[in-house]
């Protein structure tokens, strides 16, 4: 068996243009796969680290999996960040 990373980033967008790793900014949308989850994460004006885990089974290579993410800005203050996850 291939001996695989903990973590695997699959996508970030950043609001900042020097972005460091998780300030307010730096994860404005961000998708990693962990050990036995996905980790979706953004934040808010008070809460530079929200995050959610949604677990997957344990045989995810060879399986579709289909991700959507987005955000969407509200006003200049607020924002709505969703997200579905569908496993085949």
């Amino acid at each position: 068996m291939v001996t695989k990373a903990p973590w695997y980033s699959l996508a970030r967008l950043t609001a900042n243009r020097n972005h460091g790793d998780a300030g307010a900014g730096d994860r404005g949308l961000a998708t990693w796969i962990g050990p036995g989850y996905y980790h979706f994460t953004t934040y808010t004006s008070n809460n530079a680290n929200m995050i959610l885990n949604i677990n997957y089974d344990n045989h995810l290579d060879g399986e579709w999996n289909y991700l959507y993410y987005s955000y969407k800005r509200l006003t200049v203050d607020t924002g709505s960040a969703k997200g579905w996850i569908y496993f085949s």
